[in-house]
């Protein structure tokens, strides 16, 4: 799909024919800027964060251009730039040296979903793990729907990215790793809200592989993760609740859904009630009349009484 209808994220991003002004291509995503901008921190300071997108190399000069949705959820223009494919000043040098392995294909990448899966905080000598932890995540996803009636659709592979030390960043123990992403824990002052702010880092060593999604796989033991829509997902690895914490942090990246409940703190701040708009993860509403879903309310209601 070239042009994206869902109505997802707080970003749209589109690359317009230089000439007609015809949409090409379009993503709705979320981006790291816009959960730091419902932190307490962003009422206090200005802060800048590396973003980027993607897609396919055009044939001719295209308009890129990023909205950014207002206080009601419309699209506004936000910034845009010409590219032509054809100036000698893009870098065209090719993604470093880094190994890259398939772990499930089903097809070639021009007709399947590619997740691709990345481990930070694996030594040279922590690869053995790192290939047996990224097999066991990817058969966790495609035991739960709806990944498993899908999993034909989807391609599978990892990169090698070995660190210099074992395990990843967690400040708030005092903990400090020279990791070759630069995932942390404590992602905007939430202990276990796991990211990665080195985005020219991660974008070099993922365009090794053919991907549209990612999955970094955090070598440490610590609880923790996070998902933002059509940028990335994080995951820990090694404790009791990795593989729910896989899946439900996917969830965010793969399908921008939205958390269904509160059960700990999180590092946003919620808007009160009268100010709250309507979210727009497909699985979430602040109607109590729940009017997003009247379709399928009554449709179950209709296969209740019959």
């Amino acid at each position: 799909m070239l042009i994206d209808d869902t109505g997802l994220g707080r970003y749209l991003f589109e690359a317009r024919d230089g000439k007609s002004g015809e949409p090409l291509y379009s993503r709705g995503f979320a981006s790291i800027f816009g959960e730091w901008e419902t932190t307490p921190e962003a009422k206090d300071r200005t802060r800048g964060f590396h973003e980027s997108v993607r897609f396919p190399e055009p044939g001719a000069p295209v308009t890129v251009t990023i909205e950014k949705r207002d206080a009601r959820g419309v699209f506004q223009p936000a910034w845009s730039v010409k590219v032509d494919p054809a100036d000698p000043a893009i870098d065209r040098r090719p993604p470093p040296g880094i190994k890259v392995w398939t772990v499930m294909k089903n097809g070639e990448p021009a007709d399947k979903v590619d997740l691709l899966l990345l481990g930070d905080g694996y030594t040279v000598a922590e690869m053995e793990k790192w290939h047996r932890d990224a097999r066991r995540l990817a058969d966790t996803l495609f035991a739960v729907s709806p990944f498993k009636e899908h999993r034909a659709d989807f391609n599978v592979w990892a990169a090698d990215t070995p660190s210099e030390e074992s395990g990843v960043s967690r400040p708030s123990d005092g903990v400090y790793r020279r990791s070759a992403l630069g995932v942390t824990y404590d992602a905007f002052g939430s202990e276990r809200y796991v990211l990665s702010f080195d985005n020219r880092r991660l974008r070099e060593a993922a365009g090794a592989a053919p991907y549209e999604f990612i999955e970094i796989v955090v070598n440490d033991r610590k609880y923790g993760g996070g998902g933002i829509h059509n940028l990335y997902a994080t995951v820990a690895v090694d404790n009791a609740f990795t593989p729910y914490v896989f899946v439900h942090e996917f969830g965010h990246h793969f399908a921008g859904l939205a958390d269904e409940y509160y059960t700990s703190a999180v590092a946003y701040q919620a808007a009160p009630a009268a100010d709250r708009p309507e979210p727009r993860g497909p699985n979430a509403t602040a109607d109590p009349q729940a009017a997003k879903w009247r379709r399928w309310r009554r449709s179950s209601a209709r296969n209740a009484s019959g």
